[in-house]
């Protein structure tokens, strides 16, 4: 049987299987280096998504700001349509930062009318998906809302409320199916928050009498010139359906509502009335769409840590193989007669 040594010589003495074989042990080299150190640098939030969500909703109106009527004992319910773009900014985006730019318009679907139009900036680490500060971005934010952490835990992850301006915990649930693709159920909820500002429409203070009118309620027991302090609190339901790996979000439904605490002046609760409440569920199609953006993300975390890995070992084992073996003979008589004299 041929040595290893004696098949070495071999080699050394040909110039092209040497650097086949230096070849090989590079490509060896590069593989385990793209595993361990390219792959996870790659490993980051893109700077590339346009995406448009739609939800479909009922939203629930039992009281309607000071000036407008009265709505009466039964809430007014309407069916609304969320359409919802996100859209990265290359050019605002850094290697350690991704911008993504959020367009809500909420309107009635038919026909289409308008309720409201809201535009936001948010800035997210690349390395994680978690909101930061940033010059960039219309507010500070923290925690997490257009994504979940790469490698999503089975523990609580804080979601961003607007509602609320801060974080609350989501929680995981289960681990299920969107088609086929894998994904993990978190819900979160809070109730009677603070809201971060009052209702569109809503002042901080009104007068006893004002409030009688507001809410239809002549007989309050309140004075009609004082004055009265007024707070707003918020409820939240969320459920979200989460692809771990990459932790894109794939589908979410949610219940969110407003309401009104007024007080008299020495402080002695008056009243609490709900103002509105929206329920919204992702539609089908649009859960398609996200599936796939999220199937196309994971086969790209699958391409880095998986495919080019074994590519580039594969390749650098079958250049090193014929580095070694072909063309190459060794001579068997120089090897005795050397074997001999020793």
């Amino acid at each position: 049987m041929k040595s290893f040594t004696s098949r070495l010589r071999a080699v050394r003495s040909h110039r092209s299987n040497l650097t086949l074989v230096a070849a090989g042990c590079l490509l060896l080299l590069l593989a385990f280096a793209w595993r361990f150190a390219i792959a996870p640098a790659l490993k980051v939030e893109p700077t590339d998504i346009d995406q448009v969500l739609y939800y479909d909703g009922v939203l629930g109106n039992y009281i309607n700001p000071p000036g407008q009527p009265a709505i009466g004992a039964q809430p007014v319910k309407i069916p609304v349509r969320i359409e919802r773009t996100l859209l990265s900014k290359p050019l605002l985006s850094t290697p350690v930062t991704s911008i993504i730019e959020t367009l809500t318009n909420f309107f009635i679907p038919d026909p289409r009318q308008e309720l409201s139009s809201t535009r936001r900036t948010y800035a997210l680490d690349r390395q994680t998906g978690e909101m930061v500060k940033s010059g960039k971005a219309d507010a500070e934010r923290s925690g997490y809302l257009l994504v979940f952490p790469f490698d999503t835990p089975k523990g609580p992850v804080p979601y961003w409320s607007e509602l609320t301006r801060r974080t609350h915990p989501a929680e995981y649930r289960k681990a299920e199916l969107v088609g086929k693709l894998p994904v993990y159920r978190f819900s979160m909820s809070f109730g009677n928050q603070p809201v971060a500002e009052a209702p569109a429409g809503y002042p901080a203070a009104m007068t006893g009498e004002q409030l009688k009118q507001l809410l239809a309620m002549p007989d309050l027991e309140v004075r009609d010139g004082d004055t009265v302090a007024l707070t707003y609190t918020g409820s939240s339901t969320v459920e979200l359906k989460v692809e771990p790996r990459a932790g894109n979000i794939v589908e979410t439904r949610g219940d969110e509502s407003v309401s009104l605490t007024a007080k008299d002046p020495g402080g002695q609760l008056i009243a609490t009335r709900l103002l509105h409440r929206l329920e919204y569920t992702q539609n089908k199609v649009s859960v398609k769409a996200a599936e796939r953006f999220a199937t196309d993300e994971v086969a790209k975390l699958v391409l880095q840590f998986t495919y080019l890995p074994l590519g580039l070992l594969a390749l650098g084992l079958g250049t090193l193989m014929i580095g070694f073996f072909a063309g190459v003979k060794v001579d068997e008589r120089a090897r005795d007669a050397r074997g001999a004299a020793v």
